[in-house]
């Protein structure tokens, strides 16, 4: 039968070898990384890190080899590029900008942006309308060429778009994420949503967002954060398995947040614990 041949599958370990790392050490080790169909989201404070860890996280899938696609309302082309030339580098972001970077530097540019872009790792690209469009017309840019996974940058700044007559900014939002999740499936790919949080850390309409995601992190990272150079994650929800908090570096003038053996323990800073207490504290689990 159909289940016993899924049977065989889940003991041989097969479902777990498909599933999509994200070079995010401990949640890779304790979660297993992404499922293809599942609708991702990362939420932060203003300036906290959402599109740099959009890009950490493009960039880490890629030399896994999957195929990735970043689409970002936010940024135009040139800017889109030059932070992954940071990110993909490790050269400041501000001297690949105002092009001020030495001879060495341009050398360790052009080296991790060739060795990122060889055949061998297979197709990426990053997609940057220059006028409004909707989620739909998202992923009909995209869908024809089969990818891994696939960066939405981000919510808010998407053309709103409902079946609701006389709808709302937030329904129109929640029909947004609805849609991902429909497409992450029709696709068998991950789709990961970005979205900004208010001063209370609440997604504007988070219920309607989260509600159909499969894993939901969100951080604040304040200015003790980006000094002291780490930040911590916490999952508000994950459907197939445990939440829990964890620790990135963060080193936001080269575009990274990465994992690291010498983090520290979660720790939420005195800002965001503020923040979270305010109106954002407590994980949405799961009902089963």
């Amino acid at each position: 039968s159909a289940a016993a041949d899924m049977v065989v599958r889940i003991l041989k370990g097969e479902s777990a070898k498909e599933r999509i790392r994200t070079g995010w050490g401990v949640f890779d080790t304790k979660s297993g990384g992404f499922t293809r169909g599942d609708l991702v989201v990362l939420s932060a404070n203003f300036g906290g890190g959402k599109s740099v860890a959009a890009l950490t996280l493009f960039r880490n899938m890629h030399n896994f080899k999957y195929k990735t696609a970043l689409a970002t309302m936010e940024m135009e082309q040139q800017e889109v590029l030059e932070r992954m030339l940071s990110a993909l580098s490790g050269v400041d972001y501000s001297k690949i900008r105002l092009a001020s970077m030495n001879r060495k530097e341009k050398r360790q540019v052009v080296e991790a942006f060739d060795k990122f872009d060889s055949k061998e790792n297979g197709r990426w690209t990053y997609y940057s309308p220059s006028n409004d469009v909707t989620i739909r017309d998202v992923f009909q840019a995209l869908s024809p060429y089969s990818y891994d996974v696939i960066f939405v940058d981000y919510i808010g700044l998407l053309k709103q778009q409902s079946q609701i007559k006389n709808f709302r900014a937030d329904q129109a939002l929640g029909e947004a994420a609805r849609y991902c999740k429909i497409m992450a499936k029709k696709l068998n790919c991950v789709v990961v949503l970005l979205a900004q949080v208010n001063d209370e850390m609440k997604i504007f309409d988070s219920r309607a967002i989260t509600h159909h995601a499969n894993y939901w992190f969100r951080w604040y990272c304040a200015e003790e954060d980006k000094a002291r150079g780490f930040v911590t994650i916490e999952q508000g929800k994950a459907r197939s398995g445990e939440t829990y908090d964890f620790t990135l570096t963060t080193e936001f003038a080269k575009m990274q947040m990465n994992n690291s053996d010498e983090a520290p323990a979660p720790r939420q800073s005195p800002s965001a614990k503020k923040q979270f207490k305010n109106g954002g504290g407590g994980k949405q689990e799961e009902k089963k």
